[in-house]
């Protein structure tokens, strides 16, 4: 079979090579074929943003670990780097003032310190504890000091003054934003306490 294929194809070789398909030839083929199915276009579904809120309450938890991470990101620094092997007997024997190591620290702590009082002085005028919000804020001022103490440290042996001062700065403005939504609470309820007291007396 094969040979008898090979050798009509080497006898009529001629007529192979000058025969040309008429030029409808495809467009026949094509129209004899059964139509392919087109593929289905899936719907991209939307999907809606989701907003996040951010209150006051979530906004210091937010900074106080970005806090920790400075400081952690700090201390690796610190540490990876070997500063803290370099003569320790000679830093123990000479104790440096915070004012020589970072200057602005008493600028930052002057301006934000009476503030602070002041707020924590507005709020010593409620009953914070009749209102059961005595917890709240010893809670949050504990963290904040223990937060700051720690930046403190962390300017004695940290080479990036900068960024812990800069956290420093942070946390005490975190606190007077504490104290300031702690007193509009407070007044809030002041107010909603006297309408209350002025609808009673109306009656």
């Amino acid at each position: 079979m094969k040979d008898k294929l090979k050798d009509f194809v080497h006898a009529h070789r001629e007529e192979f090579d000058s025969f040309s398909p008429r030029p409808d030839l495809w467009q026949d083929i094509s129209a004899e074929l059964p139509a392919e199915p087109e593929p289905e276009q899936k719907e991209e579904q939307v999907k809606e943003a989701r907003i996040l809120p951010l209150n006051w309450n979530v906004a210091w938890r937010y900074a106080a670990a970005v806090a920790v991470l400075v400081m952690v990101a700090i201390s690796g620094r610190y540490y990876g780097s070997g500063t803290w092997q370099r003569d320790p007997l000679l830093a123990a024997a000479q104790p440096v003032s915070l004012d020589k190591i970072a200057p602005e620290v008493k600028q930052i702590e002057t301006r934000f310190v009476g503030v602070i009082e002041q707020k924590e002085a507005q709020l010593k005028e409620y009953d914070l504890k009749a209102l059961g919000m005595e917890k709240e804020w010893e809670r949050e001022a504990t963290a904040l000091d223990s937060a700051y103490a720690e930046l403190k440290k962390e300017l004695y042996t940290t080479p990036n003054k900068e960024v812990v001062v800069e956290a420093m700065r942070e946390n005490l403005k975190m606190r007077i934003a504490i104290l300031n939504r702690q007193l509009q609470v407070l007044e809030n309820i002041q107010t909603v306490k006297q309408q209350v007291s002025n609808e009673t007396k109306t009656l």
